[in-house]
């Protein structure tokens, strides 16, 4: 390990660069992965809903984001890669949070989050299944976007 070390340090001396600290602090390992891993799904009807369970001190970014820019809101896809447009989606309340990452002020949801959508017009057959892109972020780490699929019958 300490070799390691002496070799990614060598060049930076040689060539007069120090490294800030900050820079070592950006690397930070988390032992646990940040993902979400329950998603729970039913057909009531022509309604498909979804409820997923969001793992403490960790939020979801809303499927409406109040700016283009930053993170990334969640999306909802039906297998074969149909994109639920977000203004067939209904989602749970969100709360507002300045996220310190990004910088800006936006709307995520804590302990879990819901989403319905009419299937009406989409072609059917049972079992429904697709997954929801997502990001997910804590008060250190933002995750990049991920993908939770899941089955409703």
């Amino acid at each position: 390990m300490n070799l390691i070390k002496i070799f990614f340090v060598i060049p930076f001396f040689i060539m007069g660069i120090s490294l800030p600290y900050s820079f070592a602090q950006t690397f930070k390992l988390e032992s646990k992965p940040l993902e979400l891993k329950e998603i729970f799904a039913e057909i009531q009807g022509k309604n498909l809903k979804l409820l997923i369970r969001i793992p403490e001190g960790a939020h979801v970014y809303s499927v409406f984001l109040p700016t283009d820019h930053g993170p990334i809101p969640t999306k909802l896809f039906l297998t074969p890669k149909i994109q639920i447009k977000s203004a067939r989606l209904i989602e749970s309340k969100a709360v507002e949070l300045y996220d310190e990452a990004f910088q800006v002020k936006t709307m995520v949801h804590k302990n879990e989050m819901a989403l319905e959508t009419d299937l009406g017009e989409v072609p059917m057959s049972k079992p429904v299944t697709g997954f929801i892109e997502y990001q997910i972020c804590n008060n250190s780490i933002c995750s990049l976007p991920q993908k939770l699929p899941f089955s409703a019958y």
